[in-house]
């Protein structure tokens, strides 16, 4: 029996989620502490901004309450390896107007307008 919701597959996450039996906010929230407990030792993240993960999480929940069509990996956390036209800082915060995901976002965004 899987305790943690991080140990979830991908199909068992998108269940769970879309019956209401578990929210993006707290499958995040456990990704996150795992990603905490093993990346010092892993040490796969370069940039891991969990609060807009979390946020992103939210609205994922307040779409699915809301009744609205959902895609199918609706609210499924998902790590990126975003090296292409990614611009870095000293602080190693990605330019996200670079990237090919949040170009993308935009353009989904702009859509919906």
């Amino acid at each position: 029996m899987i305790t943690e919701p991080y140990m979830l597959s991908a199909v068992a996450s998108v269940e769970a989620i879309a019956s209401g039996s578990l929210s993006s906010v707290d499958l995040i929230k456990s990704c996150l502490s795992r990603i905490s407990e093993t990346e010092p030792e892993i040490n796969a993240w370069e940039y891991l901004d969990a609060e807009s993960a979390i946020a992103q999480a939210s609205k994922c929940d307040e779409i699915r309450k809301s009744g609205k069509a959902i895609g199918p990996l609706h609210g499924v956390p998902v790590g990126l390896k975003d090296i292409i036209d990614t611009i870095t800082s000293s602080d190693k915060k990605p330019d996200l107007v670079n990237t090919i995901l949040e170009r993308k976002r935009k353009e989904m965004h702009d859509k919906k307008k």
